[in-house]
């Protein structure tokens, strides 16, 4: 069953929950790489907006405090989202104040924007949605209608569907069959998920809007874009195969076995293969677990025992390393069935993709486009020299960030642990 996809931004719900985290009373600005990313309904009043540089934001309000994002997901916007997700098909939060959720039918659409306005009462103090049939659509037509909004430039209504409005939110229903007039018509900035170096090569071209795509021959557009052109085009024409994680509502994840010839002891392979199921089953949502429970039964007492984490585990040696920790009491004797579950599942945490040596192998196969581009540019901005692959510098390594980040790094640089000048990258043996 699929339904239509909607977007939300959330104005001021991150404020209020790094203000709940950091115990602050007066208003709240979120900065990321000294920008603002969100704010509270107080620093709003005083024409305080996202995009607006850090010390703008305290010019325009000096009682204003700055504080930079916080890693991961906390526990109440969990509680939030679980709350949020009744009644919907999936909902997929792309960070604390933005949200992709997936709606079973058009006539759900007012009861689904007062279920979610409900859940953020008191913690949101304006909401933007756009729905439509597609992701890509929906959060091209929120950004839209958030650009508008915060400019003060919201339109009354729209002839590309239905726009609702009131005090505390701003919704566009964009009606079937109206979205690609819709997408003609929107700047290339909208073509969100496009890297932001090709939509300057769009716009060098002498494309303004997204509808002028369309009328650039197939093979003239992968000349300039590469293996990027086919989904320019089918963005253009409203479609997108990628549907909405369904993050929430939350489910756990289970790996179980019974084993009919009672087994004396878990191998790590077999944990290994465990893990492989469990780390997949996590990559469709895109989320990691803030719980793991192992429980194992057979001619003893059932040993059941559970670890909880400060943020999502979303790599698959962390979560070997987790359940093998989980299993180092256990007494021994004739195993007859093993489970392990992962609960509490948050979107992972979103961090920085290194230039791994395992995407340049020996025989030259080429990059990821996406990071092809990223050492194109860092090459032309800063020399050949400045990107290479660290094989013989790291021996081929990798840290698992969830577990072992800060040990790693002291590895790596630790003036006690230096040698002669220079720092030895230490492995366990």
């Amino acid at each position: 069953m699929k339904g239509p996809v909607g977007y939300g931004i959330l104005a001021g719900f991150e404020s209020y929950l790094e203000a709940q985290a950091r115990s602050i009373s007066g208003p709240v600005a979120v900065l990321e790489r000294g920008v603002v990313y969100d704010c509270s309904r107080a620093a709003w009043e005083k024409g305080v907006r996202p995009g607006d540089s850090g010390s703008r934001a305290k010019m325009a309000m000096p009682e204003l405090h700055l504080v930079y994002r916080s890693s991961g997901f906390s526990r109440e916007a969990h509680d939030v989202f679980s709350r949020m997700a009744e009644g919907l098909l999936a909902l997929e939060p792309e960070d604390q104040s933005r949200i992709f959720f997936e709606i079973p039918g058009t006539e759900y659409v007012p009861e689904t924007i007062g279920n979610l306005l409900k859940a953020l009462q008191g913690k949101s103090f304006h909401c933007v949605f756009a729905i439509a049939s597609t992701k890509f659509t929906a959060k091209a037509a929120s950004l839209w209608l958030w650009d508008r909004f915060s400019s003060g430039k919201c339109p009354k209504t729209s002839r590309w569907g239905k726009l609702f409005r009131d005090s505390l939110h701003t919704a566009l229903f964009l009606e079937p069959g109206m979205e690609k007039g819709f997408l003609r018509e929107l700047s290339l900035s909208y073509l969100w998920k496009l890297p932001l170096e090709l939509r300057t090569v769009l716009k060098e071209l002498g494309l303004r809007s997204i509808g002028d795509v369309l009328n650039v021959p197939r093979d003239d557009l992968s000349t300039h874009l590469g293996d990027w052109a086919l989904w320019v085009r089918e963005w253009a024409l409203g479609q997108d195969w990628e549907r909405v994680k369904k993050v929430y509502p939350e489910e756990p994840v289970v790996f179980q076995r019974n084993f009919v010839q009672p087994i004396s002891g878990l191998s790590r392979e077999f944990l290994s293969v465990a893990v492989g199921e469990l780390q997949a089953a996590l990559a469709e949502k895109g989320a990691g677990p803030m719980g793991i429970e192992v429980c194992l039964n057979g001619d003893f007492p059932e040993y059941r025992r559970t670890r909880r984490v400060f943020s999502p585990v979303s790599s698959r040696e962390s979560l070997l390393i987790i359940i093998e920790n989980l299993l180092n009491d256990f007494p021994g004797g004739e195993i007859h069935s093993f489970s392990i579950k992962l609960f509490d599942i948050l979107p992972a945490q979103r961090v920085s993709v290194p230039l791994l040596w395992s995407l340049a192998p020996a025989d030259k196969a080429r990059l990821p486009l996406k990071l092809e581009i990223a050492m194109e540019g860092i090459q032309k901005k800063f020399g050949d020299s400045a990107v290479y692959w660290g094989r013989e510098e790291t021996g081929g390594k990798s840290i698992p960030p969830e577990i072992f980040w800060h040990e790693e790094m002291m590895m790596l640089w630790d003036p006690v642990r230096s040698q002669g000048g220079r720092n030895y990258v230490q492995t366990r043996s």
